[in-house]
């Protein structure tokens, strides 16, 4: 996926973690209820995704929709040496190669703070431990990416 270097967004967080031993350029997105992985990003031949019972309608804040459906269970996600696990929806989307929503920062009791570019993990087991995004990597397209339903509701 490719990353826009031209700005220096003010209200996203981003950085490159590991995800499955590989490099991916993160945005950290409190305004996104999933977590997502960019379909195009090539995994092993043992990562396999499953197929989601339901639709999940994606709108972009540029207001451009996608349906997604397939979903990556468990990944392992390293931050500084620690493994955090996470269920990623794949998506079109081509910016990041990983957005990281409400779901996984909510199990991982993290805040994000866009102003700093940092998100801090409140548990005990983390002990206040401090992530410090990348400026260089922000991009405007997904930030707040917004806009999730569940179509098998519709």
């Amino acid at each position: 996926m490719g990353q826009k270097n031209d700005q220096d967004g003010a209200d996203v967080v981003a950085g490159k973690f590991h995800l499955f031993g590989i490099f991916v350029v993160t945005l950290f997105d409190p305004g996104s209820s999933h977590s997502y992985v960019c379909s195009s990003l090539a995994f092993l031949d043992t990562v396999k995704s499953v197929r989601l019972d339901f639709d999940v309608l994606v709108t972009s804040p540029l207001g451009h929709q996608a349906i997604v459906n397939m979903i990556y269970r468990d990944c392992p996600f390293m931050i500084q040496k620690l493994v955090f696990h996470v269920d990623l929806l794949e998506m079109p989307f081509r910016d990041y190669d990983v957005i990281v929503g409400m779901d996984w920062l909510h199990r991982h009791h993290a805040l994000v703070d866009c102003r700093l570019k940092q998100v801090t993990f409140r548990t005990p087991e983390y002990s206040h431990m401090v992530v410090q995004g990348e400026r260089s990597l922000t991009s405007n397209y997904f930030c707040g990416l917004g806009k999730e339903d569940d179509l098998s509701r519709l």
